[in-house]
């Protein structure tokens, strides 16, 4: 009884393209010129008016040759030196003793040219005290030594109207992205940026998934000296 082999399937595909495959734990990589790119599609990573995008794509990759598994969080490196982090893994489907493809879904975050992460960004922790009669003062204390002039990208969203002592004003809040987890970070804490503006941390999300970006939310503060 004839057997089929489907791990060379992969090789009479046209359109096939030369990738590095790289373990996100050990240094282990393995070269591959017989990948295959599904269709691409581009989307915003997060809401950012076009500035923080994510595109998608699906690469196969043949069973043929060492054996490497892949995994969510290795990376895929392409001719033009795009690197494709993955997210979803498909293992091969078995017939007959080979496997067909390893199917793996990816995804390429990117701040647009003109929006890169051209920023940097300085922590300064919030200290609160007491005085004698209980109320509480605020103060901002030496850089977080973790969190000096990291690359970011401050995005100031459309105008907020708000209200104070009856009056309506129009605060300037920004989205500050940055390509790291922030840490402990709490509400008051400020950020100042590399032209000395002040900004008070609003609220803050760490990353959420393997190649995102982290997002502060903040508004401006040009009363605040640190």
């Amino acid at each position: 009884m004839s057997t089929v082999d489907l791990s060379t399937d992969q090789a009479l595909i046209d359109g096939l393209e030369t990738i590095t495959l790289d373990m996100a734990i050990g240094p282990v990589s393995r070269a591959y010129t017989d990948a295959y790119r599904l269709p691409e599609t581009l989307g915003e990573g997060d809401p950012s008016e076009g500035g923080y995008l994510a595109r998608m794509t699906e690469w196969h990759l043949p069973t043929t040759g060492a054996a490497i598994d892949p995994k969510p969080g290795d990376t895929i490196t392409d001719a033009a030196t795009i690197v494709w982090v993955i997210q979803d893994v498909r293992a091969p489907k078995v017939f007959d003793g080979s496997g067909d493809y390893w199917g793996l879904r990816c995804r390429e975050l990117a701040i647009t040219a003109d929006t890169a992460l051209r920023d940097l960004v300085t922590l300064h922790p919030t200290r609160r005290t007491l005085r004698p009669d209980g109320s509480k003062i605020s103060s901002h204390i030496a850089a977080d030594g973790d969190f000096v002039d990291v690359p970011a990208k401050i995005q100031l969203r459309p105008s907020t109207a708000d209200l104070l002592a009856g009056q309506e004003r129009f605060i300037e809040v920004y989205d500050v992205y940055v390509e790291r987890d922030i840490g402990q970070v709490n509400a008051g804490d400020v950020l100042k940026d590399g032209d000395g503006k002040v900004y008070r941390i609003i609220s803050y999300r760490n990353r959420e998934l393997i190649d995102d970006l982290s997002t502060i939310v903040c508004e401006a503060k040009p009363s605040i000296r640190v």
